[in-house]
């Protein structure tokens, strides 16, 4: 008797099995598995400071770049790279060489430092962008950091403020020669006898008068330099410019002819005149 075959070219009797055999080993009709699940990955990305101090004067400096690349899922992921570009404008154009990226396994994160050299004199926002691709969409990323260069800041504020206290102290003593040499002239004209007769200078100024304003300003200048940045006490200053005035009376006398009554009392009107400029009260007789 002929043996009848099945559509299969197997004998109509065939077990089960050999179904099974056909249909699948888990006999679920041929279906596939399932494929599995994609892994899930994210990017975060930061920019360290090296804490360089030549970079608060904007000298040359490296900022590194820290790209962490997790993976969120189950599945391991597939190897990828990291494309990274950093700039100073909103488009940045440095491009950084090509970062390999390893597979990861679930649950797991991947770290990568990447430095940047950075030029002298570059200052405000540093912006890099980049794209980790791997299976899937790429994942893109961004962050930034701001250049400041503390340094020539403060410097240049220092430099402002010392300035500035040098022009007021300048002005103070300007301004306070200023008034001795008025006191001076009160003083010469106080002094000068008009029995003495002595020739104009070129200006047509009497000699007397221009001496004694010349050496009370002189007095004056050694006052500056003495009160109040020492640790004079009012008596002592006092004392002490009594006797330089003495001293510039003696230079009056050797400059031009004096009258007797002129020479008497004239290094006390240069110390009033002096002390005057600095608040104390004339000297008494």
């Amino acid at each position: 008797m002929p043996l009848e075959l099945d559509d299969f070219g197997e004998p109509a009797d065939a077990t089960d099995e050999g179904a099974a055999t056909r249909d699948g080993a888990d006999g679920s009709g041929g279906a596939p598995p399932p494929a599995p699940a994609p892994a899930e990955l994210r990017v975060d990305a930061r920019i360290e400071d090296s804490g360089e101090w030549p970079a608060w004067f904007a000298a040359p400096s490296t900022r590194t770049v820290v790209l962490t690349v997790h993976n969120d899922g189950d599945q391991r992921s597939l190897p990828g790279i990291a494309s990274i570009a950093w700039g100073t404008g909103s488009e940045p154009t440095g491009f950084l060489p090509l970062i390999p990226i390893p597979a990861i396994e679930g649950g797991t994160s991947s770290e990568h430092r990447i430095d940047i050299d950075i030029d002298a004199f570059t200052t405000g926002r540093v912006r890099v962008q980049g794209d980790v691709l791997t299976f899937g969409e790429p994942l893109t990323f961004t962050t930034s950091t701001t250049l400041t260069p503390w340094g020539l800041i403060v410097l240049a504020v220092a430099t402002g403020l010392l300035l500035l206290a040098a022009l007021v102290r300048f002005l103070w003593r300007h301004r306070r020669t200023r008034a001795a040499l008025s006191r001076a002239e009160m003083a010469a004209h106080g002094t000068r006898p008009a029995a003495v007769v002595r020739g104009l200078t070129p200006d047509g100024e009497d000699p007397f008068e221009v001496a004694l304003r010349e050496e009370i300003a002189s007095v004056f200048n050694q006052a500056l330099d003495l009160y109040p940045t020492t640790d004079l006490d009012d008596d002592t200053f006092i004392a002490l410019m009594l006797e330089l005035s003495s001293i510039a009376a003696d230079r009056v006398e050797q400059r031009v002819v004096l009258d007797p009554t002129e020479r008497d009392g004239l290094d006390r009107h240069i110390a009033d005149a002096v002390l005057d400029s600095f608040g104390f009260v004339p000297v008494d007789a």
